[in-house]
């Protein structure tokens, strides 16, 4: 992810890593950070497979973090300043929750994905949260019916969020639109648009919008 002149990314090695970049105007990138999950990730190197920054904030995802259960999943604050780690949660944490695999921000909201597992009996969710300094509040929370093993892409422009999930017969992508209150504030999330399409093998791609259009990507 790149906010400014900084640039994160994942590495993939010990339980997952966090490198963040500085961009100097010349294109030269010098390390700035390197964060080190703080959590013992089950057998895939997860901490930083979903990362936002804003500011000297640092969101960071790691599906695979096995906090209290396994596969419970994790996602974590941090300050950039001085790479101190302010909180970290999993809502109703649960075995094969998997959750921090995707996570998108914009305007002081950010969304976390969950993918959930056939296997384990587990569901799809999406938990939407206003970012008030370094502490995530919940705003929302949206748990798809059933048991579904594929999360598909997520991305969000202004007050409006695009997800997608993948259940047994279907394709489900969803536009929420984040509500706020008089001080801008947001308060809520509700569901403003929804778009099925039956097949296992459509539109499970990675997803970009600008808040007007969406692009989806079609797996073979």
């Amino acid at each position: 992810t790149l906010e400014g002149n900084r640039l994160a990314t994942h590495d993939r090695t010990s339980n997952g890593k966090v490198r963040v970049w500085n961009l100097t105007a010349n294109g030269s990138l010098s390390l700035e950070r390197l964060i080190s999950s703080p959590d013992t990730a089950h057998d895939v190197p997860t901490f930083g497979e979903s990362i936002f920054i804003s500011g000297n904030r640092l969101g960071i995802g790691s599906g695979n973090t096995w906090k209290s259960n396994p596969h419970d999943g994790r996602f974590y604050m941090y300050d950039l300043s001085d790479v101190s780690k302010k909180t970290d949660f999993t809502p109703s944490p649960h075995s094969a929750q998997y959750f921090g695999r995707e996570n998108s921000f914009s305007q002081g909201v950010f969304c976390v994905s969950e993918s959930g597992s056939s296997s384990w009996n587990t569901d799809a969710a999406y938990t939407f949260y206003r970012l008030d300094n370094f502490s995530a509040v919940q705003i929302h929370r949206y748990v798809h019916p059933g048991s579904y093993s594929y999360i598909g892409g997520m991305d969000s422009s202004g007050d409006y969020f695009v997800t997608t999930v993948q259940d047994p017969t279907d394709y489900h992508m969803f536009v929420w639109k984040v509500s706020r209150n008089g001080s801008n504030q947001a308060t809520g999330v509700t569901k403003f648009a929804e778009y099925t399409e039956a097949g296992t093998n459509s539109l499970k791609g990675k997803i970009a919008t600008n808040g007007t259009y969406v692009a989806v990507g079609i797996a073979n």
